[in-house]
């Protein structure tokens, strides 16, 4: 009788035993699920981040072979203004002229993949504390650098095109931007020119072009510490991938 009573017991445990063996595993393999469908969109986000940085990287590197072009172009023209300081005006090719007088650098840098990846909270599952607070910083330290780019073009604007406006024909200058562009942007050959230019010369427009190259000198500087940053954060997202396949 015992075991007529006890038989229904054991098979209802059995039966209960199961159905929360069941559960849990169905929670269990839900949740392995949709750690592997995170882990997933991480790794595509991160992906995506490394192709933008790559991306930033090459606009950056060709900000710095601009500036380094703009800043050397200013030294030429203070050489020749400082070995004439007496003379109210100085001939210098028209290339010359244009590049250290029209045209300014401005970085255009993308940051859609990053933001994505913080907005999304994803940022927080990266694992490498170097590369998640790096990436956590890359945008505020582009916005830095760029400070000394926009006072370089403060300088040319409202200090320095003041003081040639009456004095040499900016327009004239401006129709060589279609022809110089391309070029200045992809070659370091010297550009041609055309002829030559009556530049005023004075101690006020010396100093002018001190001031601003000074800035964009400081940019340089920074921006080429910012490429070793981007650098770093490519290799650590390079081993990141490395190490999950």
């Amino acid at each position: 009788m015992n075991d007529a009573r006890t038989m229904p017991f054991r098979r209802i445990t059995v039966e209960a035993f199961t159905i929360v063996a069941s559960i849990l595993l169905a929670f269990s393999i839900d949740a392995w699920w949709g750690d592997r469908e995170s882990h997933k969109e991480l790794e595509l986000e991160l992906a995506n981040v490394k192709s933008e940085l790559q991306e930033n990287r090459r606009r950056v590197a060709l900000e710095i072979f601009l500036l380094e072009r703009i800043t050397s172009a200013g030294n030429s023209l203070i050489g020749t203004m400082t070995a004439n300081q007496d003379a109210t005006t100085i001939t210098v090719p028209d290339s010359l002229a244009w590049l250290t007088t029209v045209w300014s650098p401005t970085l255009d840098a993308s940051f859609g993949a990053v933001d994505a990846l913080v907005s999304s909270g994803r940022l927080a599952e990266v694992e490498d504390p170097a590369l998640r607070s790096g990436l956590a910083g890359i945008r505020a330290r582009f916005e830095d650098t760029q400070e000394e780019e926009q006072t370089a073009r403060m300088v040319q604007y409202s200090l320095f095109f003041p003081l040639l406006i009456d004095k040499v024909d900016l327009h004239a200058l401006y129709r060589y931007d279609d022809k110089y562009f391309s070029k200045v942007r992809y070659s370091d050959e010297a550009l041609p020119t055309d002829g030559n230019v009556e530049y005023p010369n004075s101690l006020a427009i010396r100093n002018t072009i001190l001031d601003r190259m000074g800035w964009l000198r400081t940019g340089h500087d920074e921006m080429s510490v910012l490429l070793e940053e981007i650098d770093r954060l490519i290799d650590l997202l390079q081993s990141n991938q490395s190490a999950k396949s």
